[in-house]
């Protein structure tokens, strides 16, 4: 999972380089001695052409926040029943603690997502 998450900050960073250099651009956009009809262009072109990085899909600044386990896993190819769900458990309780230890949830809802999990599991 770490080359992931590695890759996550990676393009966080790409993106946040590319919005520096476009904000940049745009400073020395402004700065020309060009008319306004000119630089409106300009800029409008930029921004149509460069206002994604890669794609045509728009960036959202997330968090994003690693949950691992506090224990061993045990073996990730037995795919018996009991070890798939005790994972499963501890995976799904490990994030609502998290979620609860930095107060994105209240108390309220741990409890509420704690008692699904039981009735799930």
């Amino acid at each position: 999972m770490k080359p992931i998450i590695g890759a996550w900050h990676r393009i966080n960073k790409e993106v946040e380089e590319h919005e520096r250099k476009k904000k940049l651009f745009l400073e020395f956009v402004d700065r020309l001695d060009a008319s306004e009809d000119l630089k409106t262009k300009v800029i409008h072109s930029f921004t149509k052409e460069f206002s994604h990085l890669g794609s045509n899909t728009s960036r959202r600044d997330m968090k994003l926040y690693e949950i691992a386990p506090s224990g061993s896993l045990g073996n990730f190819l037995s795919f018996d029943k009991k070890s798939m769900l005790k994972r499963l458990e501890s995976g799904f309780t490990e994030t609502i603690q998290m979620l609860s230890n930095r107060e994105l949830i209240d108390d309220a809802e741990k409890t509420k997502l704690l008692s699904y999990a039981k009735g799930f599991l």
